[in-house]
């Protein structure tokens, strides 16, 4: 068999010896290329965290058979939505369901000197008993000093009215001493009265009554203060406090208030209020206070699992868990309120703002237009809308652009 071999190729040597020498005698003499080349270094500014994930709680209201999801808070109306729906009107703010959540908040508030204890309400308070019947007893004992000074002038005034002795010299020493006694003996009851009324209303009796009745009557009543601030304005913001308690058979149990505030704002606002109605005798446990602005919850310092987060990554997290929650479903695109734009969150009332307006929403959540012509909108409704953060509608699971009806004063719904 025949073999084909290729020549082997003869190396170069002088070139390469040449060469070898030239980069030995550059190397040498430039120091241009001793040097090794600087590096261009392009700092960037890392992205501002401006959210921030926390847990919060999802509030529900039982009517009758069924959970209703709260979805506000007003004065002393509950507006909660059905299954279905269908927004109910609940003239209650008590008894509350809850579950933790997940949440994402564009803001922190914040929340400070926050104190609680137990004690009366005002109905059953002995020290306010005992206040009034004190005040009841000063009376007693100055209606008595006052009837002993009346009987003493009426003493001088009969003396000199008896008729005297055989028509002249003023009446017989035996009716004015008659006289005397029988008035010394009523300014004398009197006058025990009113040393009686003096040890009661006395100071250390007032503090060993009040012990006694404190230990016969239990607290009945939780008291809640604190302070509290956010970044921006806003218009509608309430507490809702969770408590667990034990009563004095060692019963657990978990309680919820609700407490309107009003408008909050940079400015430190102290908050104090009394929960009354509770069965006497229970210990707090342990209570936790959750800040929400019509009905969306904002995170505060005291939310529990708090970490921050940047805009692109609190947008990401809320688009992931929307298909996570909707796998294979087909969902409309909807706003996320709780991230709702400052100006917005300010308004007391939507105002001109209440219209339904179809919208584009892209498969990112982001608002592009307006939808059609003819639509009724002014400036501060585009504003507002290319603010806000969607979820994006979502066909058999996987987001895609749409349209949709948004109306702003569901902001306040």
């Amino acid at each position: 068999m025949s073999q084909t071999t290729f020549p082997r190729q003869r190396r170069p040597a002088l070139r390469i010896a040449v060469s070898a020498a030239l980069v030995c005698l550059a190397l040498t003499t430039s120091p241009l290329v001793a040097q090794p080349k600087p590096r261009v270094v392009t700092s960037k500014a890392s992205p501002e965290h401006t959210h921030q994930l926390f847990v919060g709680i999802d509030l529900f209201v039982p009517q009758g058979t069924e959970m209703l999801e709260v979805r506000n808070i007003v004065g002393e109306t509950t507006l909660a939505k059905s299954a279905a729906g269908e927004l109910n009107e609940i003239d209650r703010t008590t008894g509350y369901r809850w579950k933790l959540v997940p949440k994402v908040s564009d803001l922190s508030a914040t929340v400070s000197d926050l104190e609680y204890e137990t004690t009366y309400s005002p109905a059953s308070d002995p020290q306010k008993k005992w206040m009034g019947r004190q005040t009841n007893m000063m009376n007693y004992q100055q209606d008595q000093l006052s009837q002993g000074t009346l009987m003493a002038a009426n003493l001088s005034r009969g003396i000199a009215a008896l008729p005297s002795q055989g028509g002249q010299g003023g009446p017989s020493p035996e009716a004015v001493e008659r006289m005397q006694a029988g008035v010394n003996s009523q300014i004398r009851g009197h006058l025990d009265e009113v040393a009686r009324v003096d040890a009661i209303t006395d100071p250390d009796f007032t503090a060993k009554e009040q012990q006694a009745q404190e230990i016969l009557n239990p607290h009945d009543s939780v008291r809640l203060q604190f302070r509290v601030s956010t970044p921006t304005p806003m218009a509608h913001a309430f507490c809702v406090a969770l408590a667990r308690i034990r009563h004095p058979n060692g019963e657990i149990e978990d309680i919820n208030f609700y407490k309107p505030i009003g408008e909050v704002g940079p400015k430190p606002k102290k908050v104090n209020f009394l929960q009354t109605g509770l069965a006497p005798g229970f210990e707090i446990l342990e209570l936790k206070v959750h800040l929400f602005n019509n009905g969306k919850e904002l995170a505060t310092n005291l939310s529990e699992k708090r970490f921050q987060l940047t805009t692109d990554e609190a947008r990401q997290y809320l688009l992931l868990d929307h298909t996570a929650n909707h796998r294979g479903e087909t969902v409309p695109a909807s706003p996320v309120w709780e991230l709702a734009p400052p100006e917005l969150k300010a308004l007391d009332r939507p105002g001109s703002l209440d219209r339904p307006l179809l919208v584009n929403i892209n498969a990112k959540g982001d608002f592009t237009g307006f939808a059609g012509s003819g639509q009724l909108y002014g400036p501060e409704h585009e504003h507002i809308l290319r603010q806000l953060v969607f979820l994006p509608a979502l066909e058999d699971g996987q987001a895609v652009d749409s349209t949709a009806t948004i109306n702003l004063a569901d902001y306040f719904r």
